[in-house]
This record gives C-alpha cells, structure tokens and sequence, in this order.
C-alpha cells in the first residue's frame, strides 16, 4: 500500500519481480499515467488510483495488466479518452470511474471492456448519450450515471445492456423519455428517475421491462400515471414516489386499488392537488 504520499511518476519496471494481486496508489499525484507505468504488474488483479490526480491515461498503459479484474479511477479529473486506453481489460469486471469530469461518452469509450459487471459513471459531467454507449457491455449488471447533467438519452443509448439489473439515471436534468429507450433492458429490477425534470413517462416506455421490481420516480414533474405503464410489470412491485411530485389522483383509483390490494408498493401517501388520496372514491371505476 503506498498511499497519501505526493508520488507524481512511476519508473519503468518499479514493480518488476513482485507478484502482486492487490496495489494500492490512491492518494498521489499521479497527473499522467503513462505506458510503462504498471508494465511488471501481469499478476496484479485490483487496482486502486483514486484521488491521485489523474487527467491523462494513455493508450496502452494497462496493456500488461491482463488479469486485472478491479480498477478504482475514483476522484480524478479525468475528462474523455478516444483512444480507448482501458480497452485492453477484457477481464476486468468492476470499473470506477465516478466522481471525474467526464463529459463526453461514445460508441467506443467502452470497448473491449466485455466483462464489466459493474461500472459506475456518477458524479460526471456527462451531457448526453448516444445511441450504442454501452454495446459491448453485455455482462454489466450494476450502471451508476447519476448526478450527471443529462437532458438527453437517445434511443439506443443502452442497448447491448442485456443483464443489466440496475440503471440509476436520478439527479440528470432528463426532460424526455423516448419510447423503445430500455428495451434491450431485459433483466433490469431496478429503475430510478429521481430528481430529473420529467413531466410525461410514456404509455410504452416500460414494455420490455418484465423483470422490473422498483421504480423510482420522486422529485420530478409527473402529475398522473397510466395504469398500461405497469401492465406487463410483475407483481408485488414498488413504486417509489414521494410529495415532490403533484398528482392528479382522479385518473390514479387503478393505483390506489393495487396498493391497497398489495399489488403495487408505494413508497409514500400520495399527495393529491384534486382530491385526498385517504378518501379518494373509486367505486365509479370498478
């Protein structure tokens, strides 16, 4: 562990002769990692770098570490790298990269990384997401992009997600949700929308969902909700909604008939701005 110190460069081969499965480096001032930094390191399956300062890794700076199964890039400045300098972890399956000053994702900023199962992206200043961003992630289970700046997803954005099982998109600046957006998300248990600017969700945009257990959608701008959204959904199933949201609970008697049945979960009494949802009466709708 060689932690907190003010380490601002690595000598080729430094770790040449050690067999190493676990380094800690967090804490330095390790601004550029260059190629040959961990060229030594063949053995070594968990790497920690977080806040050490790092804004530039390059190209083949991992290219050796062929067992590396854990990478921790938490609390660095790093920005966006089109040289896919992380493409040649094919084995590493948990990536941090939270808490940087990502602002751009492509089609390429993750290949190669096949075995990632979980990668967390939150605290970036990712703006937006393109169609195939995450396609070569089909083992990921676990994907972190809150507390982003995202207004928008563009349909496509997660396919290639085939066994994810949780998707946190709360504290975005998400506006709309386009139809068809997760339906390569199978698999996916657990959805939070928290904290974003949503006014609609659509009708469709839940389909493919059949595995979906929570859904989170406090803090945003939604004022009713369409009993065909959660149609297909399995049962229990938790909604978690809270005050912050203005319902209008005459078009809401099918949720509160599932909740009082058991059926659906809700998080909180629902606050009406037309009616009281204790004495909401809903004899008129069967």
């Amino acid at each position: 562990m060689i932690t907190h110190n003010k380490i601002s460069t690595i000598a080729d081969y430094a770790f040449r002769g050690l067999k190493l499965q676990i380094l800690y480096l967090n804490y330095n001032s390790l601004s550029h990692i260059r190629e040959n930094f961990f060229k030594s390191l063949i053995e070594c399956n968990e790497l920690h770098l977080h806040n050490s300062s790092i804004s530039v890794i390059e190209e083949k700076a991992f290219r050796t570490v062929t067992n590396l199964q854990k990478l921790v890039l938490t609390g660095n400045t790093l920005t966006y790298h089109h040289n896919n300098a992380l493409g040649s972890l094919k084995f590493c399956t948990e990536l941090y990269l939270n808490i940087n000053q990502i602002s751009i994702i492509d089609q390429f900023t993750f290949q190669g990384l096949v075995n990632v199962g979980t990668l967390l992206l939150q605290n970036n200043l990712i703006t937006h997401l393109p169609p195939l961003a995450f396609r070569s992630l089909t083992f990921c289970t676990i994907l972190r992009l809150d507390m982003n700046q995202m207004a928008l997803i563009q349909k496509g954005a997660f396919d290639g997600l085939i066994n994810l099982k949780e998707l946190r998109l709360d504290e975005n600046s998400i506006q709309h949700l386009t139809s068809g957006i997760f339906n390569s998300l199978y698999k996916c248990e657990k959805l939070n929308l928290t904290n974003n600017q949503i006014p609609v969700i659509p009708e469709n945009v839940l389909n493919e969902l059949n595995n979906l257990k929570e859904t989170y959608l406090s803090g945003n701008q939604i004022t009713s909700l369409s009993s065909s959204l959660f149609v297909d959904l399995g049962r229990p199933f938790n909604l978690i909604v809270s005050n912050q949201n203005s319902w209008q609970c005459e078009n809401l008697c099918w949720l509160k008939k599932e909740s009082e049945s058991g059926t659906v979960n809700l998080s909180d009494t629902i606050q009406c701005i037309d009616n009281d949802w204790n004495n909401l009466d809903c004899s008129a709708q069967g």
